[in-house]
């Protein structure tokens, strides 16, 4: 069974797509896993799988995705290989709510996880994670992560031979070796990344990374990210930081709240620490941009890159004084629109402006790989981006933990429910990044009401993907 829609609970209303879909339903018949042309078949059957997940990385801040600065080389040379997305939606502000909908292929109302706490409404262990369906297919599954909102006790470990919670970072000194790292704690030994790949197995490399994550505290680690004109942006931090310490345990979250609202004023109040914050912020990326260079170096010396898919993209993006805002959280262009791209070997590279979600992830990469799953199948709420229906057969894209949007795909415009019921209503057609806010009436009780039933369907935990998908069709 593909993971793709069940085109049947579809009520089309214009002619004109009839031909079409009888027409895409008998391709899909005959073939399967078509994309973007009828000759390319994008499959890769007992692959390995690498997902690299950096947050939060602003979408616009990646040279694959047209930034101007120089930050992503290794990736870039990747992108021009690979199939990339560039309107990508995350599920939520919030890493551990989107990496939850990443690995299950559900929206945040079904899951239930909140941030910080994927088992506090037991959902943790409700549904099936794709490191589960890979290891019943005989993968080798293996994380590296930075741990705290993704660790593993929240969840995320299930289905993993080995979850590792202590980062990636360089040894300082010399020539500079790939290592685990923890704070200032960095292990005596080199990762070897194409040791991972030596064995015969199947392999699934998960790589996360907190780095870039406000206030930048990354920086302080690294000093060569605040070389320069930074140098004030750093000595701003490391003040911002000291004070945080010498507040007792009890009291540092608030603490921490407080100082962050001081530090998000002194941005916008002064231009060389804005504009050393965005550079630290570019550097740290740069960093992470270097670790991808050599995890794909480690494949390519083991000789697997034509035998691995490699995913690269983030659970949330991140507001670099947009407006005056800085920091993530809520529903935002930038905070809910990410990079991603998917290399798979040796085919045809493309740059998609369809909008698609993260929850749309696990469907995706079962489907290169060939591999059939019926609980997972009757469970996901996404959808193959592997195929012209997954793609072009979606109407609507939901995302908010908290604050709530709805895009309309076809018409790009965003409906925003904040937490305390306000609303909005976007033009997204022209980049404006809600800039032009649409204040028609009619148009706005039309997309509320959409947004209810749409928000009720994916709610419903009785309902799987089937349900969801009349709502998507256009």
């Amino acid at each position: 069974m593909r993971y793709a829609p069940n085109r049947e609970s579809i009520s089309l209303t214009e002619n004109r797509f009839i031909g079409l879909l009888i027409l895409s339903t008998a391709l899909i018949a005959l073939s399967s896993t078509y994309i973007y042309s009828l000759n390319t078949s994008y499959e890769c059957e007992g692959c390995n799988i690498i997902l690299v997940s950096v947050e939060p990385w602003n979408a616009e801040h990646a040279g694959f995705n047209g930034y101007e600065k120089n930050i992503t080389p290794n990736m870039d040379r990747l992108a021009n290989r690979s199939l990339v997305f560039r309107n990508a939606y995350s599920t939520s502000g919030h890493t551990t709510v989107s990496t939850f909908s990443t690995f299950t292929s559900l929206y945040p109302p079904k899951h239930g996880v909140v941030p910080r706490n994927a088992s506090q409404r037991g959902s943790n262990s409700n549904f099936t994670m794709l490191a589960e369906v890979l290891d019943k297919e005989g993968y080798s599954n293996i994380a590296l992560t930075d741990g705290m909102n993704v660790r593993g006790e929240l969840g995320f470990q299930r289905g993993f031979d080995k979850y590792n919670e202590r980062g990636l970072t360089f040894s300082n000194g010399g020539k500079e070796e790939l290592r685990l790292h923890k704070g200032n704690i960095t292990s005596s030994e080199p990762l070897d990344i194409e040791n991972l790949f030596e064995s015969k197995d199947k392999t699934f490399l998960y790589y996360q990374s907190f780095a870039p994550h406000s206030p930048y505290g990354e920086a302080l680690h690294n000093k060569s990210l605040v070389r320069g004109e930074n140098s004030a942006y750093s000595q701003y931090l490391e003040s911002i930081l000291e004070r945080v310490q010498r507040v007792s345990p009890e009291n540092r979250r608030s603490k921490k709240r407080q100082l962050m609202k001081e530090y998000h004023r002194k941005l916008n109040s002064n231009r060389s620490l804005r504009r050393g914050a965005i550079r630290t912020y570019d550097r740290i990326i740069r960093r992470q941009d270097r670790i991808v260079g050599e995890i794909v170096g480690g494949v390519q010396r083991a000789g697997e890159m034509d035998d691995t898919v490699i995913i690269i993209m983030s659970q949330h993006g991140e507001h670099l004084g947009e407006k005056g805002r800085w920091g993530h959280g809520g529903a935002l262009e930038d905070v809910i629109q990410v990079p991603l791209m998917v290399y798979v070997p040796d085919k045809d590279s493309k740059a998609i402006d369809e909008y698609v979600s993260t929850v749309d992830l696990a469907p995706t990469v079962l489907d290169i790989l060939k591999i059939e799953n019926e609980a997972f199948e009757n469970q996901t709420q996404g959808t193959s981006l592997m195929s012209n229906e997954g793609l072009e057969g979606r109407r609507y894209i939901y995302a908010g933990h908290g604050d709530k949007t709805l895009i309309d795909t076809r018409e790009e415009m965003k409906y925003l429910r904040t937490d305390e019921d306000k609303e909005g209503l976007f033009n997204l057609s022209d980049g404006s990044n809600e800039g032009v806010r649409w204040r028609n009436e009619e148009v706005m009780s039309w997309m509320r009401e959409e947004f209810r039933r749409f928000y009720a369907v994916i709610s419903n935990r009785s309902l799987g993907y089937g349900s969801v998908y009349p709502y998507y069709a256009k």
